[in-house]
């Protein structure tokens, strides 16, 4: 007898029954089959339902999509029933190994968080060592030694660009504030850090590209090839044609309930939909042809046969199944006008339609009938041909506007999935992704990503991919140096989303176990949003750039400053608290503000962000020592217009203070962009103009309040000094101008 147990006492030698629309408890070989099918999308990414049937063995290497025999862990019974006896539970089970893989599998480090390591401990090491340079030089030249200690710490601490982490984060937290906005959920800062410098997508088909439901996608009318769309009206299709689609399956309402859900296989309810959508009423053919007898569709009988009542018209015959075995029974067809005999010449073409349409990964069923005499099946024959219908997983909508948006990015798409080759081959082409380059048979491959490395530049994408070939395919090109982003939504996708520097879930069909492996999630599961994702990685790493390159100019005019006055055996240009004061006022929230720069124009028609030349590459530092060395020219003409105008003492060095700290502060809005801020385009950022004019304002507090004056030993300026101060304070900025101009 029967019995009910909770699926965690289920033991290996128990024996299962699978019912419909419940899920399979344990990994088990099946022993009897009654038209049994699995929906296995989450753990193979294959979107049709599996037929199961009692085969006696298989090859020991026959992949996990094609094991007919056994049903999986994590599965669900789509149509049909059986017995299975349990073979392995738990972390034995498939499932179980795939979460394994999960767990050994290891997130990237970001790139980032390399090169901000390595730079700031160079910087570190530098400024300690220039530091150190610059107190030998003034002990040597016989300065005070105390006065000179607090002088170079001041330098040490204003050298090290502290404002740097708070920059970082408030980049990236700013990141994911603006992509939640965009209903795009990132579940770790470091997956904004990677965005920027995503070079490959890898895009799972099942539940990614597809929408996961079977729908019709093409059919036959006469001769005539018909695509289904949502852009043109379906063609009429005779009475006959929509009665067969609505009376051949064994398709009931969840429960007896006549508003519930389908229940059934995916392929039939598709059909079902598609004929009530063109009118056909399933409540009314039920009552006024009910069912007297049906033959299932099984391995050596690959059609199925209905026979239904019909006080009008006698018995029906009703006939779905492989094109050529019901065109074998035919002897006539609808040709879009009427019944006509079917003709050797004619079998050919509709063949030739069949072909075309399985060429397009559709699911090719064919449609007959006969209205019959008897009451008995007797021999399957004498049918008349109504067509084909092709059904398929349904693609996204603007998938090949998607392709062409990565590719204009520089990015390049692959996709990667549980579906046979044809079928992959077929996606590929008619959203644009194959370029001439084929989609690769992964079950023919070594899952080893060394092995596969140069396969993985020559392909389009890979078909019959297991879970542990996905998470291969994914090292393979990390090995090769590209920035992977993988999206996915079953739990056969974990262990790669995992291993991505971008791990990318479905938001709605996504498992919870994709969810918990994956960087980010997509509310809205088109992955189309991914392109939203990256260009705000993109602008997140553009923007760090720029605020490095910012305060590792402004803290390197202080340390140029100081050691050239220092080695020039000048007087010190600043006050040790003057200093910090520069370093707190200018390195922490015109910093932020940059970091949060909105997006310039066309930025996801520039090539990725690439760290292989590190953070700031030589370009970037010919720049900082460019502007370095104008500020710092700046500060010590300001001082030296001090000495010659007042000689040494707090009056020239207040004159230097301001000409540095204004000059920094100015400084900063030529680090928007690299293009001239006359040539507009870009757009407002509001924080970075309070930035400066706050700080600005606060700068001039500190000689014209007296408190002010008293910590920071600073003095008041008289009408010309201001105009000495302003003058050198505009020369970075306009220096940088005229930069940009010139390389325009």
């Amino acid at each position: 007898a029967a019995i009910t147990i909770d699926a965690r006492e289920v033991v290996s030698g128990d024996v299962l029954l699978l019912r419909p629309g419940e899920p399979v408890a344990a990994d088990a070989r099946v022993v009897d089959a009654h038209r049994l099918a699995t929906n296995e999308a989450a753990l193979t990414g294959e979107s049709l339902p599996v037929r199961k049937a009692p085969v006696s063995a298989l090859p020991a290497d026959t992949p996990l999509g094609e094991r007919r025999n056994m049903v999986f862990l994590g599965t669900v019974v789509s149509g049909g029933a059986g017995r299975a006896v349990v073979v392995a539970t738990a972390e034995r089970a498939a499932l179980g190994r795939i979460r394994e893989l999960a767990q050994s599998a290891e997130a990237p480090r970001t790139q980032l968080q390399q090169e901000l390591d390595v730079l700031g401990k160079r910087l570190a090491i530098g400024a300690a060592a220039l530091c150190v340079g610059v107190f030998a030089l003034g002990a040597l030249r016989g300065r005070p030694l105390l006065p000179l200690l607090r002088t170079t710490v001041s330098l040490g601490v204003a050298a090290i660009p502290e404002g740097l982490p708070a920059v970082t984060t408030s980049v990236l937290a700013s990141s994911i504030r603006s992509l939640r906005q965009r209903h795009i959920y990132a579940r770790r800062l470091d997956a904004i850090e990677n965005l920027g410098a995503v070079d490959t997508v890898c895009l799972d088909k099942t539940g990614t590209l597809t929408q996961n439901r079977m729908s019709v996608a093409s059919l036959t009318v006469g001769l005539d090839l018909v695509v289904i769309d949502g852009d043109r009206p379906a063609p009429a299709l005779p009475e006959a044609w929509l009665r067969v689609a609505a009376l051949c399956n064994s398709v009931e309402r969840t429960n007896g309930d006549e508003r519930g859900p389908w229940q059934g296989s995916s392929t039939e309810i598709a059909l079902l939909e598609f004929a009530l959508a063109r009118g056909a009423d399933f409540d009314r053919l039920r009552r006024s042809h009910p069912m007297l007898g049906v033959r299932h569709r099984s391995e050596h009988h690959p059609y199925m046969v209905t026979l239904h009542d019909s006080a009008e018209r006698g018995l029906l015959v009703a006939v779905k199944g492989r094109p050529d075995e019901v065109m074998s029974r035919c002897e006539t067809w609808f040709d879009g006008r009427g019944t006509q005999p079917l003709k050797p010449a004619t079998r050919r073409r509709l063949l030739k339609l069949n072909d075309a349409m399985a060429a397009r990964g559709e699911r090719v069923l064919a449609l007959a009938f006969r209205q019959h005499p008897d009451r008995a099946f007797g021999e399957t024959a004498g049918l008349s041909w109504l067509g084909l219908v092709g059904l398929a997983d349904p693609l996204r909508p603007e998938l090949p506007q998607m392709v062409r948006a990565f590719q204009a990015a520089g990015i390049r798409p692959m996709m990667i999935t549980g579906d046979q080759p044809r079928t992959a081959q077929a996606v590929a082409e008619r959203i644009g992704l194959d370029g001439g380059r084929p989609v690769v048979d992964a079950a023919q491959l070594p899952e080893s990503a060394a092995l596969i490395a140069d396969v993985t530049e020559r392909s389009s994408g890979f078909a019959r991919t297991s879970p542990a070939m996905k998470l291969e395919i994914v090292r393979a090109l990390q090995q090769r140096g590209h920035v992977v982003a993988m999206t996915g939504d079953g739990v056969n996708d974990g262990p790669a989303l995992k291993t991505a520097d971008v791990g990318v879930a479905m938001g709605v069909t996504g498992t919870d176990f994709a969810h918990a492996m994956s960087d980010l999630v997509l509310r809205d599961d088109h992955p189309a949003a991914l392109l939203v994702a990256i260009e705000q990685g993109r602008t997140a790493f553009v923007n760090i750039r720029k605020s490095l390159r910012y305060l590792v100019s402004t803290n390197l005019s202080e340390l140029a400053a100081m050691t050239i006055a220092v080695a020039a055996g000048l007087p010190d240009p600043f006050d040790p608290l003057a200093l910090l004061w520069t370093n707190i006022a200018t390195d922490v929230w015109p910093a932020i503000a940059l970091g949060l720069e909105p997006a310039e124009p066309g930025i996801l028609e520039q090539p990725p962000a690439s760290l292989r030349g590190g953070l700031l590459n030589r370009r970037d530092w010919g720049a900082v020592a460019t502007d370095a060395g104008t500020m710092t020219l700046a500060s010590l003409a300001g001082f030296g217009y001090g000495l010659a105008r007042y000689g040494a003492g707090p009056r020239a060095r207040t004159i230097a203070f301001m000409s540095l700290t204004s000059s920094q502060l100015l400084y900063s809005l030529a680090m928007r962009s690299p293009r001239p801020l006359r040539a507009g385009g870009l757009q407002p950022n509001p924080m970075l103009n309070h930035a400066v004019a706050w700080t600005l304002a606060a700068q001039a507090g500190t000689v014209l309040l007296p408190f002010a004056r008293r910590t920071l030993r600073t003095t008041p300026l008289g009408p010309l000094d201001a105009v000495v101060v302003l003058a050198t304070a505009a020369l970075p900025l306009l220096t940088r101008e005229l930069l940009k101009e010139r390389r325009a």
